[in-house]
C-alpha cells in the first residue's frame, strides 16, 4: 500500500492542476518576500534588522529564482503537482540549509559587492 495524498482538498487540486505550484513560484515567493521585509519593520536595531532583510532577500531569492526555473520546467515534462511541491520545498530547504551554513561568506559578498559610481 502506497501513501496517498488525496486526503486533502488542497492538495487534491494541486494534484489535479500542477500550474498552481508554478504561479506559487512565480507570484507567491516575491509577496512573500514583501510580506517578511514588512515584519522587519519593527526590528529596532538596524544591524539585527540588515541580517534578517539579507537573509530574507538571499534565501527566498535564489529559491524564487530556481525554483520558478524547475516547476516550469517539469511541468512542460508532465510531472505531477504534488511532485512538483515536493520538489520546490526540497529546493527551498536545501537553500535554507546552505545559507544558515555559509551566511558570514554570503555576507561578506555583499560587503565587496562595489554599488560605487
Amino acid at each position: 500500500m502506497e501513501f496517498s495524498f488525496e486526503y486533502f482538498e488542497i492538495l487534491k487540486q494541486v494534484n489535479k492542476t500542477p500550474s498552481y505550484t508554478v504561479m506559487w513560484a512565480a507570484f507567491g515567493v516575491p509577496l512573500l518576500i514583501a510580506v517578511f521585509m514588512l515584519c522587519t519593520i519593527v526590528i529596532p536595531n538596524k544591524d539585527i534588522k540588515l541580517k534578517v532583510n539579507t537573509a530574507i532577500i538571499s534565501i527566498l531569492g535564489i529559491t524564487w529564482i530556481l525554483g520558478f526555473i524547475t516547476t516550469i520546467l517539469f511541468l512542460f515534462t508532465g510531472i505531477s503537482g504534488i511532485k512538483l511541491l515536493a520538489i520546490w520545498c526540497t529546493l527551498f530547504v536545501s537553500v535554507s540549509i546552505f545559507y544558515i551554513f555559509h551566511s558570514t561568506e554570503i555576507a561578506k559578498l555583499y560587503e565587496n559587492f562595489p554599488l560605487k559610481e
